[in-house]
């Protein structure tokens, strides 16, 4: 702890350091590559896709791919379309 004078009244103060406060994440923030989860299109079977929520809270499929280190990757940008 360190000492100091208060700017207001010249008394001396303890100064003590302060525990920082985790803020969470964001709404509109991906989920964690450990949180995703490969999923089936029901109408044309095409697989490992995963869901993804856009900036006005709807929900959409997406392709995925996996890295070098075996993680899976949303291709945010490439919208699954049927092919039905």
């Amino acid at each position: 702890m360190n000492t100091s004078s208060c700017p207001h009244c010249g008394q001396a103060i303890q100064l003590m350091k302060g525990v920082a406060v985790p803020t969470e994440a964001p709404v509109s923030a991906p989920k964690p590559k450990a949180e995703l989860k490969l999923v089936r299109c029901n109408r044309c079977g095409e697989e490992e896709l995963c869901w993804q929520e856009s900036k006005s809270g709807r929900f959409y499929l997406c392709r995925t791919r996996l890295d070098q280190g075996g993680s899976v990757i949303p291709l945010r940008k490439e919208f699954h379309v049927c092919n039905v």
